[in-house]
């Protein structure tokens, strides 16, 4: 995915805002980014905020994965299986 020069600006324009009204100290006065009631830092509209999301997801999804291993039986220690797959019927 390419970003266009408007893209960036937006951007740009987005965190100088949220950085101005954390400066002056007037966040609990409204969202300067969209104009909305919201706080500049959950802003939808903030780059920063749509990056901690991301990171949140892909932090969640890590452990959902190995989660899913170690309930799948596919993690292994000595050579058996670990997990709730590893119970054996007699």
């Amino acid at each position: 995915m390419k970003f266009t020069v408007e893209q960036y600006d937006t951007a740009i324009s987005a965190l100088q805002e949220a950085k101005k009204q954390l400066i002056e100290g007037t966040q609990d006065k409204g969202c300067g980014i969209c104009g909305d009631c919201c706080h500049p830092d959950s802003c939808g509209h903030n780059p920063l905020y749509a990056q901690y999301l991301c990171n949140l997801v892909s932090d969640q999804s890590k452990e959902l994965h190995n989660t899913l291993h170690y309930l799948g039986g596919f993690d292994r220690f000595m050579g058996e299986s670990v997990g709730v797959a590893r119970v054996i019927k007699p």
